[in-house]
């Protein structure tokens, strides 16, 4: 069995004041390049706003209790943004760091994962199962890796969150959390493989480089 990229995103939860975190001050800061245009999409049925540097792959979204940097390219560090703004921010008060990643594969896949085999319902007359799920959540130092993979009538997919408390954590701590983003990535990775006995497509050597960069022993996750 064999899952393929499909998104991924980092996400710093904590208190945030949106009216700093904005396209005209990640410029200022270097996190664009001055000059960049963005296209922005506001929210109507709760604080926040969404947008996305034009001609770049990365989307943000920005409330007072999150932001959110999420991407459809294997290759893009998602963390590594994340943590210039924080880096600018020491004194914002954080609760969790999440690093995540979503595979997905095909229906006709799922008979090769052995830990679903014996998960199948028998239902009553009259019902149709909407959707089955299986969730993993291991413990390895200061992070926790859920894995949950669902299955409905049309996808299988695998959802990565790689979460780490920050509470009582010093600043340099929460940065460092989400500059981890491919070194969790590559754990997690290996986790799918020993656990799930399942293959995992995402860039490998690109991803093992950073992973390297960042060192394996990572802490984090939301």
């Amino acid at each position: 069995m064999a899952f393929r990229f499909k998104k991924a995103s980092c996400v710093a939860a904590g208190t945030f004041n949106m009216f700093i975190v904005q396209p005209p001050w990640l410029s200022k800061i270097k996190v664009f390049d001055e000059g960049t245009k963005f296209t922005i999409w506001t929210k109507f049925d709760e604080p926040g706003f969404r947008f996305q540097p034009n001609g770049l792959p990365s989307r943000w979204y920005v409330t007072p209790s999150r932001i959110d940097v999420e991407t459809d390219r294997p290759d893009e560090d998602c963390g590594q943004k994340v943590g210039d703004v924080l880096a600018k921010l020491p004194w914002t008060p954080l609760t969790a760091i999440g690093n995540n990643t979503v595979y997905e594969t095909d229906l006709s896949e799922l008979n090769d994962l052995e830990c679903f085999g014996a998960f199948t319902p028998v239902l009553p007359e009259g019902f149709e199962l909407a959707q089955r799920s299986f969730y993993l959540g291991i413990a390895h130092g200061d992070q926790q890796y859920n894995l949950q993979l669902s299955v409905t009538k049309e996808v299988v997919d695998l959802a990565v969150n790689v979460h780490t408390e920050l509470s009582g954590r010093d600043p340099s701590f929460s940065e460092q959390a989400v500059r981890n983003f491919f070194a969790q990535r590559k754990i997690a990775k290996s986790l799918i493989e020993q656990v799930l006995k399942a293959k995992v497509n995402d860039a490998p050597d690109y991803i093992e480089s950073k992973a390297g960069n960042n060192g394996s022993s990572a802490k984090g996750s939301a």
